[in-house]
């Protein structure tokens, strides 16, 4: 018997203010080893999800830096991001310091010369993000970088840097998941009427995946009847609102957990579980009556902000508010925290998503067959 699969559609993408086209789907690498990002990076692209959302200093970077060494360049859409100042970094000079500083040791451990778009997180200080901003200018005039874009910026971060800014963002990267309602502190909207995208990251919460998220009654019975996991409902609740997401390819995220700690399940340590779920998510749809559910779902211990990880200048910000600290992994039952039973298919599955980014890619080999 001979099973003829479905074509899977390509990530889809968003053409910016500049004309550059953003693939609306990242795997984010936060949290990772070295080698566990090397292989998730090297899986994702192989499936056709080439957005790689990285953070420089660290193993992260180490691991993408690795993958890079294996595929060229033009394979992969790489984001990075400045750090956020020290607190007590109120010189504006000193902080655009930091920046060049931050790129011209960075970029080489990276091993590039440009990269797709450089996001800058914020300061309590309107003038250090506006002097910040003003060298990611210059970079993106440089070419060094193709975008410029923000992280966990709120209403004031915005209006701060609009009011010397001569490119605004295309981008600003917020905390969006259900139990957080659609835009209950209107900060998308306000965003979007300035002419930011919105990108959302933590589809299962921050800096945990939420047990309270996981074991929803609302989630789950969607995630059922759909025969999906509760966090592909999760994802596809924010890609069905319009939203571009960066995303957490493990359930298994923690402060607690050290980079060695943490587990990328797949049968390579790669996060294939969670990366198929994620290049699935446009082979499918919820219901108008289920996104409605999904709007309308509250978390009660652990509601948080847009810009739960921004400086106290923010509301609610991660540095004001309790938050947990170990992995839900292992107290909830979620398929990516390792429960791997629906790869447990036939070859043909993971054959024709990799045939699929193959032709997708105009038949080039993957990752895996080039290196």
């Amino acid at each position: 018997m001979v099973m003829v699969m479905s074509p899977i559609p390509p990530i889809p993408t968003w053409t910016l203010s500049n004309g550059m086209k953003y693939p609306i789907v990242a795997s984010n690498t936060a949290s990772l080893s070295a080698e566990q990002t090397e292989a998730m990076v090297l899986k994702s692209i192989s499936l056709g999800i080439t957005n790689i959302d990285v953070h420089l200093g660290g193993t992260e970077r180490d691991g993408v830096a690795s993958a890079l060494q294996r595929i060229h360049r033009d394979e992969m859409f790489l984001v990075t991001k400045i750090d956020k100042p020290p607190v007590d970094l109120t010189d504006p000079e000193a902080a655009a310091q930091l920046v060049r500083d931050t790129v011209e040791v960075e970029f080489p451990l990276l091993g590039v010369e440009t990269v797709d778009v450089l996001l800058l997180k914020d300061s309590a200080s309107c003038a250090v993000m506006q002097a910040q901003w003003a060298v990611l200018e210059h970079l993106l005039a440089e070419g060094l970088t193709r975008a410029i874009g923000t992280y966990n910026y709120c209403r004031f971060s915005i209006d701060c840097l609009l009011e010397t800014a001569t490119t605004p963002p295309a981008l600003n990267y917020i905390m969006r998941h259900v139990g957080m309602g659609p835009d209950d502190t209107d900060l998308i909207r306000y965003g979007e009427s300035k002419g930011i995208r919105t990108v959302a990251y933590g589809t299962l919460g921050e800096p945990v995946a939420l047990e309270e998220l996981l074991t929803d009654p609302t989630l789950v019975e969607i995630a059922a009847r759909h025969g999906r996991s509760v966090e592909e409902v999760a994802l596809r609740w924010n890609i069905q609102s319009g939203f571009a997401v960066s995303n957490r390819p493990s359930a298994d995220y923690a402060p607690d957990n050290t980079p060695d700690m943490m587990i990328c399940h797949g049968p390579d340590m790669d996060c294939e579980a969670s990366l198929m779920g994620m290049r699935k998510s446009f082979t499918w749809e919820l219901s108008r009556a289920e996104m409605a559910m999904l709007d309308g779902v509250r978390l009660e211990k652990w509601s948080q902000s847009p810009t739960y990880y921004s400086s106290a200048g923010c509301e609610n910000s991660f540095g004001v508010v309790d938050h947990p600290t170990a992995s839900s992994c292992g107290v909830v039952d979620a398929e990516w925290c390792g429960n791997l039973s629906f790869l447990k298919e036939a070859d043909y599955v993971v054959s024709g998503f990799r045939e699929a980014a193959e032709m997708e890619n105009g038949g080039s080999k993957s990752s895996e067959d080039s290196a």
